[in-house]
């Protein structure tokens, strides 16, 4: 009887533990406008083109806006947000990304 209470509160032990450690590792999340450029170095890389697409796609308070980016465009502006961000990486995520997608427009507005 003793063994099968010992067993099960080493369980309890271990599970609560590994959890606490699990819970400690993992960074907290912010939101999209609170991000900062190395914030953004962070995400895995198969998630920085939604990331982009996303801030592309929104005003300041989460709204959507006027905006065309296809998904071309998003996957050539990664690569240069990310080059962009190890230079600064206190700049902020969301006015990168809308300077990178303004230059993207004017270079389309452009005659060719």
């Amino acid at each position: 009887m003793k063994r099968g209470v010992v067993i099960t509160l080493a369980a309890a032990v271990l599970l609560t533990q590994s959890a606490l450690a699990f819970a400690q590792s993992t960074p907290a999340r912010k939101p999209g406008r609170q991000m900062t450029c190395g914030d953004f170095l962070l995400v895995d890389d198969p998630v920085k083109p939604e990331m982009v697409y996303w801030a592309a796609t929104r005003d300041p308070r989460g709204g959507l806006v006027n905006a065309v980016i296809g998904v071309d465009a998003t996957d050539r502006i990664v690569p240069l947000l990310v080059e962009r961000c190890r230079e600064a990486p206190n700049a902020p995520f969301w006015q990168t990304v809308k300077a990178e997608t303004g230059k993207l427009r004017e270079e389309a507005a452009a005659p060719q």
